[in-house]
């Protein structure tokens, strides 16, 4: 199913977790937050993270992350879900046989040939 809109990250206090979801284009934004996006609301979330406390969520990068069909119930396990804000180390690209950090001069990977992928991973 096509969705419209934008994505975004909110944290679900009533639920305690984060979700990502598509907001309407014409919600209305005051002092950078979305005046009338619920990240609560079942009909616009595409994925959930697994349960937690923390607000940054950052934090959450190694939690586990589902993900449904707008509007239903059924959660599905996101096996290969990254969340990250770049690299710091060569580790972080899978070690400096699969790529390093900060080549180019960003805090992203750059993969060695044969790997591939945003951590060189595979």
């Amino acid at each position: 199913e096509e969705v419209n809109g934008t994505g975004v990250f909110a944290y679900c206090r009533s639920k305690g977790l984060w979700t990502f979801g598509c907001r309407n284009e014409y919600e209305i934004i005051v002092d950078g937050y979305d005046q009338d996006y619920d990240p609560c609301n079942d009909s616009t979330i595409l994925a959930i993270s697994a349960e937690n406390t923390e607000f940054d969520i950052t934090k959450t990068a190694d939690d586990r992350w589902y993900a449904s069909k707008i509007g239903t119930t059924r959660l599905y396990e996101m096996d290969d879900f990254f969340l990250s804000v770049g690299c710091e180390y060569d580790d972080d690209c899978g070690g400096s046989d699969q790529g390093v950090c900060g080549k180019d001069q960003t805090n992203y990977c750059t993969c060695n040939k044969g790997w591939y992928g945003y951590q060189c991973f595979y």
